[in-house]
């Protein structure tokens, strides 16, 4: 357990839990802090779309459909996800994020330069930027956008691990991403 210094306003953190430094200070597990009373509910759901396949250096390819819906009484905020690479790949394989949701309306875009990395430890925060209405349910994909250096025969695995919010938040996590198997052209 760990105590604040100081009080934490209300709102939605990410949390982590790393290794020593001497370790490598590596993330071992992370987690949604809610301070204060939520305003909503969200229900947070994988939508099987695509299963993967093998891809190469310079493409953009879907690793998540999170389908996210407002089971609550009033309109919450979604601020983003954090994905964390369960594959093979490094992380430098990813120079960045492209996401939008099924009504055209919400769309961001995260790094995209060579020779960048959105990952932190292994995790990576992706922006999504919607409020969602109650009733109302929205289609969420995430892009990766691939470097042009992959290392041929590594996966890129990519978790939902966390959802940045100011409501409930309903669903198993982590939520598995789609697998793909980099390769060289």
């Amino acid at each position: 357990s760990v105590k604040p210094r100081n009080s934490l306003p209300d709102g939605t953190y990410r949390v982590a839990v790393q290794s020593s430094k001497e370790l490598g200070s590596d993330e071992i597990a992370s987690g949604t802090l809610m301070v204060g009373k939520a305003s909503g509910s969200l229900s947070v759901s994988a939508l099987p779309l695509l299963s993967g396949g093998m891809t190469g250096p310079n493409s953009s390819v879907p690793v998540a459909y999170l389908r996210v819906g407002n089971t609550g009484t009033s309109a919450t905020i979604l601020n983003g996800v954090t994905l964390k690479q369960n594959g093979s790949a490094s992380a430098s394989s990813v120079i960045g994020f492209t996401t939008v949701d099924d009504k055209g309306m919400n769309r961001t875009t995260l790094g995209g330069s060579e020779g960048t990395t959105p990952f932190k430890s292994g995790t990576a925060y992706v922006p999504l930027t919607a409020t969602v209405l109650p009733g109302q349910t929205r289609i969420f994909t995430i892009k990766a956008q691939l470097s042009r250096t992959l290392v041929p025969g590594t996966t890129l695995m990519l978790d939902t691990v966390s959802v940045d919010t100011n409501a409930r938040v309903a669903g198993v996590l982590p939520i598995r991403g789609t697998t793909w198997t980099l390769r060289t052209y």
